[in-house]
């Protein structure tokens, strides 16, 4: 049997058409407080000129592309917490995998105006 639900289920998720990691400097670092992992952060016109990083209410413009020394690598931590005998191993148990790494960096200046 063949519901109707399942089509419109799949209507309903997002499709990522393309995903890019950014390694992106800020002119004040404590700006970046505000940032956690349930924060709204968009990337505006990452392609263009003068792309746009906008975080909660505030926004930061474009400086310039630098290419950093050495490469940055982007990890990603996941849920799996791997039981490990403490007396033969002192890893900290935390799995992360490897997503992407970069040689280019976005370097950003905070606009006074926020949304």
């Amino acid at each position: 049997m063949h519901s109707d639900n399942d089509s419109t289920d799949t209507q309903d998720c997002e499709e990522i058409v393309e995903e890019t990691l950014i390694h992106v400097v800020v002119d004040n670092a404590d700006e970046m407080s505000i940032l956690n992992a349930n924060s709204n952060v968009r990337v505006i016109a990452v392609d263009s000129d003068s792309p746009a990083l906008q975080i909660e209410n505030k926004i930061f413009h474009f400086n310039e592309w630098k290419y950093i020394p050495g490469t940055a690598m982007f990890f990603e931590r996941k849920n799996e917490v791997k039981k490990i005998d403490p007396l033969y191993d002192n890893r900290c148990g935390t799995v992360i995998q490897y997503v992407g790494s970069t040689r280019k960096c976005l370097e950003m200046t905070k606009k006074e105006n926020t949304l």
